[in-house]
């Protein structure tokens, strides 16, 4: 039995409780087969309403607070594990092997139809006395089962995400693949501003609601910090790396030479469309009683990106009363609604200088 709370940064807060009964037998001495069961009762909360919008195609207020409440999260799981490396934590040689299927519908008790398979790989080999040479290599799909579901569709939890620590260094945690703008729509779309030869007055109440407001004036004269990024995850997977340890000081501290690469689609046909995005970078192990205390820099190369952006419709500040056609309101007079609107999309670039491109972090224990 189990109660958990699990938060992923930007984009959304899980609670949930429920059990899980799994059988597992040992197919030879090294690999294990497991045949799972869990449900549970989970409800979604976010500081926007961005992923309701995008994962479930729900805008409206009535949808997005049926998504919020609690439904069944029940998948039936199978999974393969199979270990040859001669270490928990740090492995000089062998391999490691993964494999899991997913598949829940209303016949294992879920309101959430899906089907979900992952595979990874991982391969150790010692090059001299001291210089380990290690691979990974992953990937995953999954797809919803609409016909066999309540037509909740896919669970934000159950899809992709990747980019950080343990995945593609260059990218900050969860930021690779799909992702969205968000920007505070009373404070900086219906601002007046000027800077230099260029003038922002800001978008009219009207054109914000009826999503025709462009905010690209906006980011050319504030910079790209006025918008958060969101991302919002996807169905296919793939991610691979190459990593070159050896020794620096002692037996205790190791340095490490990487190039990670990876990408999230939003869906399966999207996949040829665009290829891996490729990091490299540098790093340091400080062999620790609890295990390797982790530095790595990684190096993202890529450039701007058009991204679609969200905000909300305003309203009046006296009990968000609505706008009239027609009629100019000054700034301090509107509020956000709750209401989402999606923008024309636009060409963000946050990667003006070279230390704009670098990724810290921090962590406990090897990459993989």
């Amino acid at each position: 039995l189990f109660a958990e709370r699990v938060i992923v940064p930007d984009v959304f807060v899980r609670t949930g409780g429920g059990g899980y009964l799994s059988v597992s037998r040992l197919v030879s001495r090294d690999a294990s087969l497991t045949l799972g069961y869990r449900p549970e009762l989970t409800s979604l909360e976010s500081e926007d309403d961005i992923i309701f919008c995008v994962n479930f195609v729900a805008c409206e207020q009535s949808d997005i607070d049926v998504l919020r409440s609690r439904h069944w999260l029940a998948p039936l799981s199978l999974m393969f594990v199979r270990d040859r490396t001669n270490s928990l934590l740090a492995p000089t040689r062998g391999f490691r092997l993964r494999a899991e299927a997913e598949l829940a519908t209303s016949f294992t008790g879920s309101e959430f139809a899906y089907s979900r398979v992952y595979g990874e790989a991982s391969l150790y080999r010692t090059l001299t006395p001291g210089v380990i040479l290690a691979g990974r290599l992953a990937g995953g799909t999954t797809r919803v089962i609409e016909e066999l579901g309540a037509g909740l569709g896919l669970h934000p939890q159950k899809r992709f995400y990747s980019g950080g620590a343990n995945t593609v260094r260059g990218v900050a945690q969860y930021r690779l693949g799909p992702r969205l703008l968000t920007v505070n729509a009373a404070q900086q779309l219906a601002n007046r501003d000027s800077a230099g030869d260029l003038v922002w007055e800001g978008c009219s109440a009207q054109s914000i609601n009826a999503g025709t407001c462009d905010a690209t004036v906006l980011a050319e004269l504030r910079g790209d910090d006025v918008f958060e990024v969101r991302p919002t995850g996807g169905s296919s997977l793939v991610e691979a790396n190459i990593e070159l340890r050896f020794p620096v000081w002692g037996d205790n501290v190791r340095g490490a030479a990487f190039v990670d690469a990876g990408e999230i689609w939003s869906s399966g046909s999207d996949v040829r469309s665009s290829g891996l995005v490729v990091t490299p970078g540098i790093g340091f192990r400080y062999f620790s009683p609890i295990g390797p205390i982790r530095v790595d820099l990684g190096y993202y190369g890529g450039g701007a990106e058009t991204l679609d952006v969200f905000t909300t419709e305003v309203c009046l500040e006296d009990g968000c009363q609505p706008i009239e056609p027609g009629v100019s309101y000054p700034p301090d007079q509107l509020e956000n609604s709750g209401r989402l609107v999606r923008l024309p999309a636009i060409r963000w670039n946050p990667y003006d200088s070279f230390l704009d491109r670098l990724q810290l972090h921090f962590s406990i224990g090897q990459a993989f």
